[in-house]
Formats: C-alpha cells, sequence, structure tokens
C-alpha cells in the first residue's frame, strides 16, 4: 500500500530551502530537507522540492540575478544531505539475478547531482546500480557496457552538446552489436525538448527521479 504523505506538495517549503541554499546556510538546508523528509515520501522530497529549488536557482542565474558560483554551491550544498533523505537502500538492492545489469553516468559534464539522486533512488527502490562516474566520452561508455554486460545504461546531461552525443552513443552501439542495451536518459536539455530522446535513439526519458524508477521498473519486468 503506498505511504500516504501528510505534507502536500504545495506544502513543501520550496522558497525557504531556495535561500537556504543561497545564503549557504547548511544547518537550514539539512535541517529543511529532513523535516520535509519526515512528513513525505523521499522521491517526494526529492522531486516536488530539491528539484524545482534548483531550477528556480538556474532560471535565476540564466536572468542574471544569480552568480554561477552560486549554482555550483547550491548544488553541492544539496549533495551533502541527499543520501541522508533518501536513507539507505533497502535489502532488496543487494545484487539479484533477477535484475538487469543496471549503469548509470554522465556525459561529457562533470555535474554529478542528478546522477546521484537518480542512482541512490534507483537503490532504494530495490536496484543495483553501477555508476560509470563523470564526463565519459562516448568511447568511455560504450566499453564499459561491453565489458560489464549493462543491460539498462541510464546517460544524465547537462548541456545540450552532451544531450546530442547520446545520439553518437546509441549509433556507436548499434556498430558494437549492442543495440540490445536500453538507454534512458535524463537531465536539462530533455525537460526543454521532450522529443529529444527520440532522436537521439533513446529507448525512454525520465523527467525526474520516480519517472525513472518507474521506466526501469518496467525494463526490468519486460
Amino acid at each position: 500500500m503506498p505511504q500516504v504523505e501528510s505534507q502536500t506538495v504545495e506544502e513543501l517549503p520550496v522558497e525557504e530551502l531556495k535561500a537556504s541554499l543561497l545564503s549557504l546556510d547548511r544547518l537550514a538546508v539539512r535541517r529543511t530537507m529532513l523535516a520535509a523528509a519526515a512528513s513525505s515520501t523521499p522521491v517526494t522530497v526529492i522531486d516536488s522540492l530539491v528539484v524545482p529549488v534548483l531550477e528556480r536557482i538556474g532560471q535565476g542565474w540564466q536572468a542574471g540575478e544569480i552568480s554561477l558560483a552560486e549554482v555550483y554551491m547550491a548544488g553541492r550544498l544539496v549533495e551533502e544531505t541527499v543520501d541522508e533523505v533518501l536513507g539507505a537502500p533497502a535489502a532488496s538492492a543487494r545484487a539479484s539475478a533477477a535484475h538487469p545489469k543496471i549503469a548509470m553516468c554522465v556525459l561529457e559534464d562533470s555535474h554529478g547531482l542528478g546522477k546521484r539522486i537518480v542512482s541512490t533512488c534507483l537503490r532504494v527502490a530495490g536496484f543495483e546500480v553501477l555508476d560509470l562516474g563523470l564526463r565519459r566520452t562516448v568511447e568511455d561508455i560504450v566499453e564499459e557496457v561491453r565489458a560489464k554486460g549493462i543491460e539498462i545504461l541510464l546517460v544524465s546531461t547537462l548541456m545540450l552538446r552532451a544531450a546530442l552525443a547520446v545520439g553518437t552513443l546509441t549509433r556507436r552501439l548499434a556498430e558494437e552489436d549492442l543495440d540490445h542495451v536500453k538507454v534512458v536518459v535524463g537531465g536539462a536539455p530533455f525537460r526543454y525538448d521532450p522529443n529529444l530522446w527520440r532522436e537521439v535513439g533513446a529507448h525512454a526519458w525520465g523527467y525526474s527521479a520516480s519517472e525513472a524508477i518507474e521506466v526501469v521498473s518496467a525494463m526490468a519486468r519486460a
């Protein structure tokens, strides 16, 4: 039975968390996130509190109201508390022969917050996820997929250039007879253009951590 949440999405302290992040108040950030997690599911806190706050901060940077350094520090402060909010992986997250081999990476970028959030949420949901790291090139990823027998590959991107490089990745996987690997994409470029995932040859995309869990769960059952 789904957990009944005593705190609605509308009641989550979005502006409070944003202010704490921009003022670099670590204690307030931790207190706000943990308080929200105590009355909501952890994934709801990520999808409906953390992600909207980071999006607003990003919009502030685009409008020239927030510095790039502030955007970077906000992400780092969130990273410090994400694992504590999400909690330890369930016992079912131990390696399971029934689950496909899943891996996640960031293509051509060093921004790892999205990858960390999604991979941790998947572990909490019971999946084992191999972390292939940050700033990976297409050839790096193809080699890792082949060597480790990956069956579901989640690729996170921040910049449009990296998102377009997913097209090269899917072509290279096909050339190496690895087109059975399911490629799931996520990140800002795919949020701005909901059709981009099809254009680059991905099998699916996830708007949020909860959607990523749904996509991977469906692929694992297939």
